[in-house]
């Protein structure tokens, strides 16, 4: 039974990950045909197309009575977009320049964020009003988004498209097979856990948040390609608050979430240190191979950490 509940977990990952790649491609053209520019795309559509898995599955999570995975996929992604996401692309571009304006000011919107989820996941729990907070935060940050969109509105930021009803079509197929996915990749988890012993949110803060952050490193390296920076460093800092604010307020609205206190030290203190790092990293500008890798060995170090190798 067990290799069964395994076979499902593979296949709903690989569902999820396609299905946010089919969304992200389709809302990309039809960004693109409303002349949004590049940079906008990667913090509005591209980042919270990409956290869709996490929303999906943090909200079946909580109404399946397994809340904490919830703080261990988010705390998890968003240790993973910095440290894994942003480290592989580094690697492969063997420097990625990162000096966009507003690219700091999100940085600055992330510190804050990750301020606000110190103080909320301390006790333990993250309750009603605490989630009505986050998503109001969530509401505000794509408020501010608007405003920023027409601050910087350059003819020569905009590229066009026709879009076509299939874009349409396949928007929205690709919605109902996150929704299906997302809801079987919960119940594998509980069958596995089970059968391991290990806690849910363990799986959720490894295989899940991994599984869940491969839409992100497809758009990162796509980016690439392009020569698109700008997309790719919003689309992390983008996908990150829209983890911590409307992952965490949207599926707080349907149940209190449960922060295991192990979970909440290990992950947080390595999320404070991946985002201080990036901080660092980034002041002259860009990220270099050498950074890039030292990325990656600090998520490979995380990992061994959850897994309880020491």
């Amino acid at each position: 039974m067990i290799i069964v509940w395994l076979l499902v977990l593979v296949v709903c990952l690989f569902g999820l990950v396609k299905s946010s790649d089919w969304f992200v491609d389709s809302a990309k053209k039809i960004g693109y045909h409303f002349k949004l520019s590049p940079f906008i795309i990667g913090v509005t559509i591209v980042a919270i197309g990409t956290s869709l898995p996490e929303l999906i599955t943090s909200i079946f999570s909580v109404r399946n009575g397994v809340s904490e995975i919830v703080v261990g996929n988010v705390l998890g992604s968003n240790i993973a977009n910095i440290l894994l996401v942003i480290g592989i692309s580094a690697v492969v571009a063997k420097r990625l320049n990162a000096k966009d304006a507003h690219t700091k000011i999100n940085f600055g919107l992330l510190l804050v964020s990750l301020l606000m989820l110190i103080g909320v996941l301390w006790d333990g729990s993250v309750v009603l009003w605490e989630s009505i907070l986050f998503s109001v935060c969530g509401i505000l940050y794509l408020i501010y988004l608007t405003e920023a969109t027409k601050r910087i509105k350059k003819k020569s930021d905009f590229k066009y498209n026709d879009v076509r009803v299939f874009d349409f079509v396949i928007l929205i197929l690709s919605l109902i097979v996150l929704f299906l996915s997302s809801n079987y990749i919960i119940h594998a988890i509980i069958e596995i856990s089970k059968y391991f012993n290990i806690g849910t949110e363990v799986i959720a803060a490894t295989v899940i948040s991994i599984g869940t952050s491969l839409p992100e490193l497809s758009v990162s390296l796509t980016t690439l390609k392009k020569k698109e920076n700008d997309m790719l460093i919003g689309n992390i800092l983008g996908s990150n608050l829209f983890n911590t604010f409307a992952v965490i307020g949207i599926a707080g609205l349907f149940g209190s979430i449960v922060a295991p206190l192990s979970m909440v030290v290990s992950s947080l203190t390595f999320l404070i240190i991946a985002t201080l790092l990036y901080f660092i990293i980034v002041k002259d500008n860009k990220i270099s191979l050498r950074e890039g890798v030292l990325m990656l060995a600090l998520y490979v170090t995380f990992i061994l950490r959850i897994v309880g190798v020491f």
